[in-house]
């Protein structure tokens, strides 16, 4: 039998998808934008090979220096702004996956008296502080 903490969580295990963009709806919007900063994030593993080979290119047929010049430039441009856009996804991922933890609900008309471990009753406004109660359940 499970809880009544497990109980609040509608998951579906026959449909995972649904439960996962249910759990993310509240942040779509960084969502979004997490999506496009690990797409800017990414963008030196899809560049190098490209540079790479268009400096060798650049060696192999005596083509002028200036060329090289400009690829280090572009190479080193894409690589300079992977660490503060890593950053961002790093601080937008995680604020995502914080905003679907934990958070509690009102407890029961009882308080935390309901609560098997409660050793002292938490006032009537705030909410059990226990996972083993059942007032905790995902913010949705």
């Amino acid at each position: 039998m499970h809880s009544a903490a497990y109980r609040d969580l509608d998951f579906d295990g026959r449909r995972p998808v649904v439960t996962v963009l249910r759990l993310l709806r509240p942040s779509r919007g960084r969502v979004l934008l997490a999506l496009l900063a690990f797409a800017v994030k990414d963008c030196p593993v899809w560049l190098l090979p490209l540079l790479t080979a268009n400096i060798i290119d650049i060696v192999v047929e005596h083509r002028p220096i200036q060329l090289l010049w400009v690829n280090a430039a572009v190479l080193a441009l894409v690589l300079i702004q992977n660490l503060p856009v890593a950053i961002v996804w790093t601080r937008l991922m995680s604020r995502i996956t914080g905003g679907s933890a934990w958070t509690c609900v009102p407890p029961s008309p009882a308080g935390c008296n309901s609560c098997p471990s409660a050793s002292t009753p938490a006032p009537a406004p705030r909410c059990c502080r226990r996972r083993s109660c059942g007032t905790w359940r995902t913010s949705r």
